[in-house]
């Protein structure tokens, strides 16, 4: 029986990995699913190797590559990401099987029938840790620096470390500057994911990414729940969803 573990921070994306892994092959075991660095070390780290690990680059608390630099693997790994570009040739030079999001089954029945091929010893593929360390530092150096957009007559260029939020709003993406205006950009908050530093945006629900600078307090609410003020802009619905209580702890504290 094969074990399989999924290292993911979200709800949808892992329960859709769940649903299709165990339509390609019932006999596999799922294990715990992770969704922090944090834990994933700790997890593997004091639990015997599982012999697939699903894994995506951005966590809760940072790069996926930093388990890596913890703990030695031998299992083979299938990223899970929405990362299309350059730097994801290099997963594919070593081997390293990925699927893009948004996915679909055949996608994940690709990589799985490469996954029981190498079991079966017809396809041979190591990681070459080094080359992989490469591909993650330039996916960590094109994060956006800026965010260009439009106030009336002009166009703005504002700088990602002076923006407090991102929120949806009637359909629309809204970046909040640090004066609590807000701005329309082209983006929706689940492409914002692959565009903007895990270390210094976090989702904190459906409608807000905040920026970790740009907390000023952090208070206790109703239903085990968190309530966020940011420094510049006063909102009621600025509140950790409970199923993100604990990942949140985890990223403020990373």
């Amino acid at each position: 029986m094969r074990k399989i573990l999924i290292i993911e921070d979200e709800p949808l994306a892992v329960d859709k990995l769940r649903e299709f892994i165990l339509k390609f092959r019932s006999d596999y075991e799922l294990l715990e699913d992770i969704d922090s660095v944090e834990y994933a070390i700790e997890w593997l780290q004091n639990n015997p190797e599982p012999d697939l690990i699903f894994v995506d680059i951005q966590l809760a608390d940072g790069l996926s590559f930093d388990i890596f630099k913890q703990v030695k693997l031998k299992a083979p790994l299938i990223f899970v990401t929405a990362y299309d570009n350059y730097a994801i040739q290099a997963f594919k030079q070593n081997s390293i099987d990925y699927i893009l999001k948004p996915f679909e089954y055949e996608d994940l029945r690709s990589a799985l029938d490469r996954f029981e091929q190498r079991i079966a010893g017809t396809e041979e593929k190591r990681i070459d840790i080094a080359q992989l360390q490469a591909a993650m530092e330039a996916m960590a150096n094109r994060y956006k620096r800026r965010f260009v957009v439009k106030s009336g007559d002009k166009i703005l260029s504002i700088e990602t470390d002076s923006i407090q939020a991102f929120l949806s709003e009637d359909k629309y993406t809204m970046l909040v500057d640090e004066a609590g205006k807000k701005h329309f950009v082209q983006y929706r908050l689940e492409q914002l994911k692959e565009l903007l530093d895990p270390r210094q945006f976090y989702r904190i629900n459906r409608k807000y990414v905040i920026n970790v600078s740009a907390i000023k307090e952090v208070l206790s609410y109703s239903g085990n729940r968190l309530q966020i003020v940011l420094k510049q802009y006063d909102r009621d619905d600025l509140v950790v969803s409970r199923e993100k209580v604990a990942s949140f702890r985890q990223w403020l504290n990373s």
